[in-house]
């Protein structure tokens, strides 16, 4: 079979046809990246083997020609002329990246707790790279909560990488999510597609949001190419004596956005909460007697579903993170649990 009977012809001979210039011009590419280009598809070799291998294996593929190739991506410098796929690509542009330490630990997984279900019920996608830490906490939150995530890969589509989310991954395109990677199927994980692979995740997202980080971290290169792109960069602030928190905080001191919660991501989705869509127009304030202890309060207030932000402005703590400590804790104790809104309600 040759390749014209497996391609599409508007994608094929579109991409074929182009001219250095022309590819320069859609691609945003530069005329020397162009010819480069240009020059190794006059070679079908490699792609005809490369087309065999994604016809048995049932891979999507596109080029910068095809009309769905992802518009925030598009838009970057010198995006990839192909990009190939497992699944089904995220539908609209309401995506935000999630990035951090391969360390990642419990403070964490609080925050991936705390923002995600929102940006999921609202309708977002959550971005990454398929890491350990953080990246694997932020897909495997969107999976719960029965959200889209995208992961983009560092290697080709036949090596997926880290081999131990190999059944995160399928799970993702089993759920309607994508695998998706800017290199040839065949192309193995190597330490200098990582970065390549960090610049892909900030293109395709509307933010990128950096959890925790060390000084000397692949989340902050994924941040720098956010802000090389015109994209918002956010950062979650940490303990100044906590290693994998000087990154995040580094980036705040530099003027990246604060995220505490998950408003300022709403925000630029342009999306609305659903819990305060949710919440009764009527609903009125349970009074709390002062002989009570904290835990006895939470358990009255989450008689009815309270957000961790209705519970924070009831000033239950001092801190935030005291507050989602003792959620945790009364939820071990199964006195409490999480609707699919992500708000808190006592178990009858």
């Amino acid at each position: 079979m040759r390749i014209r009977e497996r391609i599409p012809h508007d994608q094929l001979d579109q991409l074929y046809a182009m001219s250095t210039q022309e590819l320069a011009s859609r691609g945003a590419l530069s005329l020397t990246q162009a010819q480069t280009v240009v020059t190794g598809l006059a070679d079908t070799g490699l792609l005809e083997r490369t087309c065999t291998t994604m016809t048995k294996q049932s891979m999507h593929w596109m080029t910068i020609a095809t009309p769905n190739y992802p518009e925030l991506l598009k838009h970057i410098y010198a995006p990839p002329t192909v990009l190939y796929w497992f699944g089904t690509l995220p539908h609209n542009d309401h995506t935000i990246a999630m990035v951090g330490s391969r360390n990642a630990d419990a403070y964490g997984q609080r925050i991936i707790d705390r923002i995600v279900p929102d940006i999921v019920h609202a309708g977002g996608t959550i971005v990454s790279g398929g890491a350990l830490g953080i990246d694997t906490m932020a897909h495997r939150k969107s999976l719960e909560l029965g959200g889209n995530t995208t992961v983009v890969l560092g290697s080709g589509l036949l090596h997926w990488y880290p081999h131990a989310n190999k059944k995160l991954f399928q799970a993702i395109i089993e759920q309607g999510g994508c695998v998706m990677s800017p290199f040839a199927p065949q192309v193995q994980p190597l330490p200098g597609n990582f970065p390549a692979r960090n610049r892909i995740i900030a293109g395709i997202s509307r933010a990128t949001v950096v959890v925790q980080a060390s000084q000397k971290s692949g989340a902050l290169i994924t941040a720098q190419y956010a802000l090389d792109q015109g994209r918002e960069v956010m950062a979650v602030p940490g303990a100044i004596d906590d290693p994998l928190s000087q990154g995040c905080n580094t980036l705040l001191a530099q003027g990246a956005t604060v995220v505490t919660d998950s408003s300022p991501l709403l925000q630029i989705l342009g999306l609305s909460s659903p819990a305060a869509c949710l919440k009764p127009q009527a609903e009125k304030p349970i009074q709390l007697s002062a002989p009570l202890t904290i835990e006895e309060k939470v358990l009255i207030l989450c008689k009815q579903p309270h957000s961790i932000d209705e519970l924070i402005d009831a000033a239950l703590v001092d801190t935030p993170d005291q507050l989602m400590q003792l959620l945790f804790d009364i939820q071990l104790a199964g006195k409490i649990e999480q609707d699919f809104t992500g708000r808190w309600q006592s178990i009858q």
